[in-house]
């Protein structure tokens, strides 16, 4: 996994980290509004919530590449005569991008729904991409994944924006908390040529 930050011109990414990011993960996941599209229940307790980020985080799962979705609340100010320690930039964690599973190798994301419809998930995937096509160690991944409920909508908008193509509607895939069974659209993507794999 690549330890070096993603940079857009509003968010970075960044390795996801329990012992940086646990305050804002729970809140992530605490809240029933950004779940909408999960199978998960809210997680009620800061326990609970470390305990889900455990299984999504390298180390201890190196199979996983996740990534914290930041978004700074004041630009950092540089040292002057007049003010040597200013204060440093602070971030907040909006949500998270990455690979999830790995049989096959497939994308996730999520952003709390204050941040929806704004362009945030657009970027943190494109900037994500990035990296993962980049990482020596996945060299040898030559496609993605990414399963989208029928009713996303937006969701669906980013994959396709991304270059994903539609594989297959799975009837009845998988079954939400409060909305039953739920269809899902199956896309992938390709390796760019000249990501670095076999075939680039």
């Amino acid at each position: 996994m690549s330890l070096q930050p993603a940079l857009s011109r509003r968010i970075y990414l960044e390795v996801l980290d329990v012992s940086k990011h646990l305050d804002d993960y729970h809140v992530l996941w605490s809240d029933p509004k950004n779940l909408i599209w999960s199978t998960q229940s809210p997680k009620t307790t800061l326990a609970a919530s470390r305990a889900w980020m455990l299984q999504w985080t390298n180390p201890p799962n190196a199979s996983i590449d996740n990534y914290a979705i930041m978004l700074p609340t004041w630009p950092s100010i540089p040292p002057s005569p007049s003010n040597p320690s200013p204060p440093q930039q602070k971030a907040t964690l909006i949500g998270v991008v990455g690979v999830i599973r790995t049989s096959p190798h497939e994308l996730g994301y999520m952003l709390r729904h204050e941040y929806w419809n704004q362009g945030f998930a657009s970027e943190a995937v494109t900037m994500f991409l990035a990296l993962y096509w980049a990482m020596e160690s996945r060299k040898d991944v030559q496609a993605l994944i990414a399963k989208v409920d029928s009713e996303n909508v937006t969701s669906a908008r980013i994959v396709r924006k991304m270059g994903f193509e539609v594989l297959e509607v799975r009837e009845r895939e998988v079954e939400l908390p409060g909305r039953g069974w739920r269809d899902m659209i199956l896309w992938r993507l390709e390796r760019p040529e000249g990501g670095d794999g076999d075939g680039g």
